[in-house]
């Protein structure tokens, strides 16, 4: 059996022999790769063929051998662009080892974590369940300056039941995270974990001993998030007129993160309140590119989110929005502000109901102008991304199948 034969196996039938010899195989040729710095050239060509086919599925779905390659096929990307970042790959790699070993060896997995945590074991950990190591687990999160999932650090929280430990966290990953949206996403999770402290630290005016907030972080920013969120945060509705108890306009973009990350941590029942933070957030314009994310181009990561919740609710609810609300309205008021990464990331997540997106691009086609061949090629963009091609008619566009030309 070779490596491709027993992926399409395993793919298929989920079988135990095909998982263990991918496994055994995986772990064999990753070491190899760490010893000797390149990987073996023949695994490389066969592990290639593999990362053409794989569908990547929701991560909190993986299994270890799932897990093990989706961390595998990171590495190789970065191997095999033009810029080989020696540093990401081996990252990337040990990575890849660990829900290999704990398959192979789980003592031996368990005793090194008890001495040495590294994000993805979190997710091992709540596949294989026992003893979770969480003094080491807490150093790294305490240390850390980057996390791929902060989601996945929110999740761990909620297993602890020490809101000193919670605390004495949060404000080391403010501290030290470099990524000021992740930064937002846990000022978030402060305001849902402890509204109370938060409401007496606004009303004693400031007492910094309660969290010290980094410095792209103003206090005045931090308050107008808890105001603007105090209704829903106590009596569990959001105001409809959320945006009036924002002090300062320039606060509009920490509140709209932070309300976004609280629908995403608390799931609560769709009212017009949220519908009014989705449409606010579809065109908010902040730029922003992170130093630290490596390949990260300048992208605008409130409306990115916005596309992201709306195309993980309820098919039903995801139509009544994207039909009813103005959201796709804005959306293509906003098509040529959009960064290209942004473009690209909200065309594949916006257009998850084709035909409700379909009618709103048929009559915005008709009543706007294309000045240039780059405002073309994004209404041409729209239109392919339904499986559609725009026809010039005389002084008018129309949508044509693609199969039909």
């Amino acid at each position: 059996m070779n490596l491709i034969n027993a992926y399409r196996k395993y793919i298929e039938y989920k079988d135990y022999e095909s998982e263990r010899f991918l496994i055994f195989e995986l772990y064999k040729n990753i070491q190899f790769w760490i010893q000797n710095g390149y990987p073996d050239n023949t695994f490389l060509m066969e592990f290639l063929e593999i990362s053409f086919e794989h569908e990547m599925e929701y991560y909190y779905n993986l299994n270890l051998l799932e897990l093990g390659l989706s961390e595998l096929i990171e590495a190789v990307n970065y191997y095999q662009g033009l810029d080989k970042n020696i540093e990401l790959i081996n990252h990337f790699l040990k990575q890849a080892l660990m829900p290999l070993l704990a398959w192979i060896e789980p003592e031996s997995y368990r005793k090194i974590k008890d001495f040495h945590f590294s994000e993805i074991d979190f997710r091992i950990f709540d596949i294989i369940g026992g003893e979770f190591p969480h003094e080491s687990a807490q150093f790294f999160l305490k240390t850390s300056n980057y996390i791929e999932d902060i989601w996945g650090v929110i999740k761990y929280f909620e297993k602890l039941d020490d809101h000193d430990v919670i605390l004495e966290i949060l404000e080391s990953l403010l501290i030290n995270l470099k990524v000021l949206p992740e930064k937002y996403v846990l000022i978030a999770y402060l305001l849902f974990k402890f509204p109370e402290m938060v409401r007496s630290f606004f009303y004693n005016k400031y007492n910094k001993k309660f969290i010290k907030l980094p410095k792209e972080i103003q206090y005045l920013e931090f308050e107008s998030a808890f105001l603007s969120a105090e209704e829903f945060l106590f009596k569990g509705q959001l105001r409809v007129d959320f945006y009036k108890k924002i002090l300062n306009p320039r606060h509009e973009t920490i509140v709209l993160f932070v309300l976004l990350s609280l629908f995403e941590i608390t799931n609560p029942v769709i009212t017009p309140s949220w519908i009014e933070v989705f449409e606010r957030g579809i065109s908010h314009l902040w730029t922003y590119k992170s130093k630290t994310i490596p390949l990260q181009k300048k992208h605008q990561p409130i409306p990115e989110f916005v596309a992201n919740i709306i195309a993980f609710l309820d098919e039903n609810i995801q139509r009544e929005i994207l039909s009813h609300s103005k959201i796709l309205i804005l959306f293509f008021e906003n098509l040529y502000r959009y960064t290209k990464q942004t473009f690209d990331e909200l065309l594949d997540l916006i257009t998850i109901q084709s035909d409700v997106f379909e009618e709103e691009l048929i009559f915005q086609l008709q009543k706007n102008y294309i000045k240039s061949r780059s405002e073309f090629r994004r209404w041409e963009s729209c239109a392919n991304s339904i499986n559609k091609k725009i026809i010039k008619d005389g002084s008018i566009y129309i949508l044509k199948e693609l199969e039909e030309l």
